[in-house]
């Protein structure tokens, strides 16, 4: 197995991937070349583009591009009746946006909730409410009977 990923990682060296990622201009850009690699789609590609924004010298951030999986998609059409048009990334920057007054409905101020944060990262990101959307679906399944959590808990 591990000559087969070492195998792997020199075939991703030879199309030249980090050259290609480098001269691109937008977060959309790095995340279609991941996605032309071959074994990766649209959950991996997005997943491994979080993880490059963690790097310093990577010039994107994980709050300003998303790409909404299957189950992110799920757990947004349970707490959304009507779309009004949005996409489902759209909607995704829309409880980004708009998460101080929701939250505030029931108590909660991301300012305080993430007071360890530098200032500006005082609130739930993009990548952080596309996880949760996934999760959401998930429970929801679960308490429906239409799935099974991988992990109980017991009271």
């Amino acid at each position: 197995m591990v000559v087969k990923m070492i195998k792997l990682v020199e075939y991703y060296l030879a199309l030249n991937i980090v050259k290609k990622i480098k001269n691109t201009k937008s977060q959309l850009e790095v995340f279609n070349v991941l996605k032309s690699m071959p074994g990766i789609g649209d959950f991996l590609a997005y997943q491994i583009f979080v993880d490059f924004s963690y790097l310093a010298e990577f010039p994107f951030s994980e709050n300003e591009f998303v790409i909404a999986g299957s189950g992110c998609k799920k757990g947004l059409q349970c707490l959304f009746k009507d779309f009004d048009g949005l996409s489902y990334e759209e909607a995704l920057f829309w409880l980004r946006d708009n998460q101080t007054k929701l939250l505030g409905k029931f108590g909660y101020n991301p300012k305080k909730l993430f007071s360890d944060l530098p200032k500006e990262d005082r609130m739930l990101n993009i990548m952080s409410l596309e996880n949760c959307m996934c999760e959401l679906s998930k429970y929801i399944r679960a308490f429906n009977g239409q799935g099974r959590p991988r992990i109980v808990y017991r009271k």
